[in-house]
């Protein structure tokens, strides 16, 4: 592995920022493009075309409050885990990511139960047409069986690349597009 300290023992930054943040970046693009290919079919579908399009607009802001529960407890847990492995405690690193593996899987069987059986007044709620209101519910159900998966890979993901293992949380995002 290469050497990424100067002469006095310090870190040098640049490469650790591109290390880290470019398969960060590439992860969201990837996500982005699973969303654009999803309109991209959908649009495609005859007859249906604008309900269903509808539909993935409306449950788009839904899917990305899910993701913010993930990122809640995998960008707050993360650091503090490193800090506590930097520190040479490894039994509160495990204590920090148990609790929090813990916290991603019970936030996530509690949403996909909401979200399943609450998605038609959730779409409503969030303004879907009635036109689209079918294609919404039952969209958001089917994401709604996999959240808890989405949940427990996007609130993993920072523990990872805390390790310094950024092209594998890359790839987890891959592997789940």
């Amino acid at each position: 592995m290469k050497d990424l300290t100067n002469e006095f023992g310090k870190a040098k930054i640049l490469p650790l920022v591109f290390k880290l943040t470019i398969p960060a970046v590439i992860a969201q693009l990837i996500t982005f493009l699973y969303n654009l290919v999803d309109r991209m079919y959908v649009s495609n579908i005859e007859g249906i075309k604008t309900e269903a399009l509808a539909a993935l607009g409306i449950v788009l802001p839904i899917t990305l409050i899910v993701q913010a529960f993930a990122n809640l407890i995998g960008l707050g847990a993360s650091p503090k885990a490193s800090m506590s492995l930097g520190e040479g405690d490894k039994e509160k690193s495990n204590k920090i990511f148990n609790i929090s593996f813990l916290l991603l899987v019970i936030i996530g069987v509690v949403l996909t139960l909401i979200l399943f059986i609450f998605a038609e007044g959730i779409v409503t709620l969030f303004g879907c047409p009635t036109d689209s209101l079918v294609y919404a519910t039952n969209y958001l159900k089917i994401y709604a069986l996999g959240s808890v998966f989405i949940i427990i890979v996007q609130g993993l993901n920072p523990f990872i690349s805390a390790e310094g293992h950024s092209f594998l949380a890359m790839s987890t995002t891959l592997i789940g597009a």
